[in-house]
């Protein structure tokens, strides 16, 4: 599977939203749980936060105890429909 390294790390952000773990992402995505861990390091980093589920809320724009603005994750990326 050849995709973007922003489409990609979509859909490694989308797979944390649905609870699963690195391993199914990993499978689900035909990469390696490596490349799924480096990824996930880069997504928090990113999105300034140091577990999943920071990660998932500030994504999806649930506050945890303050207003959230959903972030553009990175740019140039089109991913219709994701959520």
């Amino acid at each position: 599977m050849n995709i973007s390294s922003a489409v990609l790390k979509f859909r490694i952000l989308r797979g944390l939203a649905r609870g699963r773990l690195c391993k199914e992402i990993a499978d689900e995505l035909d990469i390696s749980v490596n490349t799924v861990n480096t990824d996930l390091r880069r997504i928090y980093e990113k999105l300034q936060v140091h577990s999943r589920a920071e990660a998932v809320a500030k994504y999806t724009g649930i506050a945890l105890g303050h207003s959230a603005k959903k972030p553009k994750l990175f740019m140039g990326a089109r991913c219709n429909g994701f959520r």
